[in-house]
């Protein structure tokens, strides 16, 4: 029932707001009728303060040492050739005794290329 009537009468104030006596009329309705939720208190704002780290970062070197992107490349391709031949000699080569680890080898080869990878800028 407040807050109809509270909206009705807003309405009905902002329809008389050239009217000297709405202002008096809002005051009175204010202490009348409690407003649907209490006003919080007004805090300070801390200052934030940024680390000297972020804000004068230590720039990275701009390229990747030459030996990087061959090596990377050359383990992508030890990994798959290592696959493709696991697979090609139905399982028996490259390393004939080891049977399936053949191809957790080939997979390996192929993790350090990814791991080369990351640092290639």
């Amino acid at each position: 029932m407040t807050r109809i009537f509270r909206a009705d009468m807003g309405a009905i104030l902002s329809y008389l707001a050239h009217c000297p006596l709405a202002r008096k009329i809002k005051k009175i309705i204010a202490t009348v009728l409690p407003s649907s939720m209490p006003k919080s208190k007004l805090r300070k704002k801390e200052k934030k303060v940024i680390p000297a780290e972020i804000l004068h970062p230590v720039a990275l070197p701009k390229e990747s040492p030459g030996w990087l992107a061959p090596v990377m490349v050359g383990a992508f391709q030890a990994g798959l050739i290592w696959i493709v031949i696991f697979y090609v000699t139905s399982t028996s080569y490259p390393i004939p005794g080891i049977g399936a680890w053949n191809m957790v080898i080939g997979f390996a080869f192929i993790g350090v290329g990814f791991s080369l990878a990351t640092k290639w800028r």
